[in-house]
């Protein structure tokens, strides 16, 4: 029977208390044959890569999506702070990334569809919407394997439910208005409240996004919380000078903001602006000479209030890139420290693209609102485990992550696609053969399964 070496056991042990001793048994089994298929990720493909496809107790495995008592949202919490326990020093600041992933799919009895921005489809100029799933996931930023660059490990998803769903026969819950719909900046305040209070209030937390999430609502659950929020601020944003100190008892209220500044577009197009030039971290562990202005204000709209941050206005000095800049919640940060950490988000697009291509995101058949809610956060969260069970065999085994050369690829670092390797290869080594004190010892072998599995990798 195919099953995990007992060194990657360790890892999923840990999760052990938050299910049911059957449950967690038979658990183990479909994350085993999860690391080895890869097809479709629907429940009774992976029943025939265990090869139990004429066991007729098969619904075992559809309850633990369907109705075992378990909690997507503490399996979170104890992925987060099992990261962190394992890559990260006890005082160091912890990068979060936050971003959005549209999961493609279509059918008329799928809970929670909607039609969604394409990122990949749209373009500057049209904006491209497409049926599925629009998942809120934040990942850890660290660095491991010995890799150059950081990897974007995700710990916690959340299901975007559309403003407008898809007309359906079972999504009558969501037709009829008995889930509520939450704004995406909502979400993700009540997001990063929940990561505070998981890691207690002393900890150093730097969350970073993308464009998208650039609104004052957050930038202040980040103030109230200390946590500090990175984001790309849009180059027309209301920014003004913080409010002049009044000198003894005046008539009126006193003034919110100071005078208004010039537009950061106006500033990237002025021949006369001054700017500082330095080589700083760039895309895929390199680096660019990028020239560069900060200053200091308030973020400012008569509806919401102002916000005191540092902004950073980035040019490229060869032309390729357009103007971008950066918004800093915390003031102490220096202009350098806030361009690497925003460009340090980008592992979490490669991240996704790693998911789709390992694990069949866009393959998974759950059409309910409880399997729905399950099968696609366990799938996304299974990057993160399968970089944990690597490491700790690692350190149990002693055989290291090797990466996979060739003649005409001189590949030097270690990628997600060789973890996935070295997973397989541990669950079939320990399949077919069995340690004995004088070393491999070959057991006897069932030609027609062990086919069979090559057949499916």
């Amino acid at each position: 029977m195919l099953s995990l070496p007992e060194s990657m056991i360790t890892i999923l042990t840990i999760f052990a208390p938050e299910f049911s001793q059957p449950v967690f048994k038979n658990a183990l089994q479909l994350m085993c044959a999860h690391f080895l298929c890869n097809g479709r990720r629907t429940v009774t493909n992976l029943i025939r890569t265990l090869g139990k496809h004429q066991d007729t107790k098969f619904t075992k495995y559809f309850y633990i999506l369907r109705k075992a008592s378990w909690s997507p949202f503490n399996t979170s919490r104890i992925l987060l702070l099992l990261v962190i326990e394992r890559f990260l020093p006890k005082d160091g600041p912890i990068e979060i990334v936050i971003d959005t992933h549209l999961n493609r799919r279509r059918g008329p009895k799928i809970m929670g569809l909607g039609y969604h921005r394409d990122a990949v489809a749209s373009s500057k100029h049209q904006k491209v919407l497409t049926p599925g799933h629009n998942w809120l996931i934040a990942t850890i930023c660290i660095k491991i394997f010995g890799s150059k660059y950081k990897w974007s490990l995700p710990f916690l998803s959340y299901l975007l439910r559309p403003e407008k769903p898809l007309t359906s026969s079972r999504n009558e819950a969501d037709l009829k208005g008995k889930t509520r719909h939450k704004k995406m900046t909502k979400v993700t305040c009540q997001i990063i409240l929940q990561i505070r209070r998981w890691l207690g209030p002393e900890r150093s937390i730097i969350v970073i996004a993308d464009r998208a999430f650039a609104c004052r609502e957050i930038c202040k659950t980040c103030v109230k919380y200390k946590v500090v929020f990175i984001t790309q601020l849009r180059l027309d944003a209301s920014l003004y000078d913080f409010p002049p100190i009044q000198q003894g008892k005046k008539r009126g209220r006193p003034r919110v903001v100071g005078e208004r500044l010039k537009n950061l577009e106006v500033l990237a197009k002025d021949k006369k602006q001054k700017w500082t030039r330095r080589a700083l971290p760039w895309y895929s562990g390199k680096s660019k000479d990028l020239d560069f202005i900060t200053g200091t204000c308030l973020w400012y709209h008569n509806t919401v209030g102002g916000v005191p941050i540092r902004w950073v206005l980035t040019k490229d000095p060869s032309g390729v890139n357009s103007p971008l800049a950066i918004l800093v919640t915390d003031l102490s940060i220096e202009a350098e420290q806030a361009i690497a950490f925003f460009i340090g988000r980008w592992p979490i697009e490669t991240t996704f693209q790693e998911i789709n291509h390992h694990f069949g995101l866009e393959t998974i058949h759950t059409w309910s609102d409880i399997s729905v809610n399950r099968t696609a956060p366990i799938i996304i969260a299974s990057y993160t485990i399968a970089c944990l069970m690597a490491n700790q065999s690692v350190k149990d085994t002693g055989i290291e992550i090797s990466p996979r050369q060739a003649s005409w690829y001189n590949k030097e670092v270690i990628s997600f696609s060789d973890v996935m390797v070295y997973i397989r290869f541990a669950i079939l080594n320990k399949k077919y053969f069995s340690q004995s004190k004088k070393g491999y010892m070959c057991e006897k072998i069932d030609m027609e399964d062990l086919i069979r599995l090559w057949a499916i990798a």
